[in-house]
């Protein structure tokens, strides 16, 4: 809830604050950039189902790198840092890349938008209690819709992580450890806070 307070603030805010120029962002042609914070809250679940749903956050920084075609499309290429946060104290650093594609529409002070992206990323866990893990790169695909407004982006999005695992455990009650393999589905709400040059 704290979250979404957040987000609306940060929309009412920039609303009030950065109300002229609102599609200039669509109307610029040639390169463009920009750097956002991402908070992402989610639920994991594993096939074969191991374990019960798991409650997951994402928070971290982006960069996005290329092209306004002056129409309102664009296209580029992104990098993102951050770190997952799972259940006790497991973490996980995590970095990605991926292709992004947005189209702005041209109708103003406040422009709305779509977007979408798809990408890698990558995984260094901290389990408590893996003696070995190891994933594939995670395939990430997000749907965006969001706000443009000056130099300013506020967006909302559905993201999906999916990869495959596998970590030696410790056997209960015994001095031996096996492997555990699964699939994981990661299903993300995402919000975001741009900035664009």
């Amino acid at each position: 809830m704290r979250i979404i307070t957040l987000f609306i603030s940060l929309l009412l805010a920039g609303s009030v604050a950065f109300a002229q120029d609102g599609f200039e962002l669509s109307s610029k042609k040639g390169y463009s950039g920009s750097v956002s914070i991402i908070q992402n809250v989610g639920v994991s679940k594993t096939s074969p189902k191991t374990e019960t749903p798991v409650y997951e956050e994402f928070c971290g920084v982006e960069t996005v790198h290329g092209y306004s075609f002056g129409d309102g499309w664009y296209v580029g290429l992104g990098a993102r840092l951050g770190t997952s946060f799972y259940k006790s104290d497991d973490y996980g650093l995590r970095l990605g890349h991926f292709f992004f594609a947005r189209y702005i529409c041209q109708l103003g002070d406040m422009s709305p938008f779509f977007g979408f992206r798809v990408g890698l990323d990558y995984l260094n866990p901290n389990y408590e209690g893996y003696y070995d893990y190891f994933s594939s790169p995670a395939v990430v695909m997000s749907p965006q819709l969001g706000l443009a407004f000056h130099r300013f982006s506020i967006g909302v999005a559905y993201e999906i992580n999916m990869m495959k695992s596998g970590a030696r455990v410790s056997v209960p009650n015994t001095n031996s450890r096996q492997w555990v393999y699964s699939e994981q589905a990661t299903h993300y709400l995402s919000f975001n806070f741009s900035f664009h040059f």
